[in-house]
């Protein structure tokens, strides 16, 4: 069974309740919009999660397997909120790929 931690959003004034998490890996955050200004919720870096536009009474989801510590923003509103993932392994760090390499003539 999935553990799921729920939080929600106050759109416009822009706060996430609860603004801090500690959870384990595998872990179902689900983030509702209970405002009445849109939300965008999504990690700093802008690689692992993107909600997209969340109206008042929407929601997102997000299972969390990998750990180390989300900063998370809703874009909208410049709010914040951290969340520490226990377990799962480091989440990989993206990197670019190798330039291929000419082969000896």
């Amino acid at each position: 069974m999935t553990a799921v931690a729920t939080v929600t959003i106050s759109g416009g004034g822009g706060a996430f309740n609860p603004s801090t998490l500690s959870l384990s890996s595998g872990t179902k955050v689900t983030w509702t919009n209970t405002g009445n200004s849109r939300a965008r919720v999504r990690d700093v870096g802008h690689v692992l999660l993107d909600s997209d536009d969340l109206y008042s009474g929407q929601s997102y989801s997000f299972t969390f397997c990998s750990g180390g510590t989300y900063l998370i923003e809703d874009q909208r509103s410049g709010a914040r909120s951290t969340i520490s993932v226990n377990g799962g392994g480091p989440t990989p760090t993206p990197s670019a790929s190798p330039s291929p390499t000419a082969s000896p003539s």
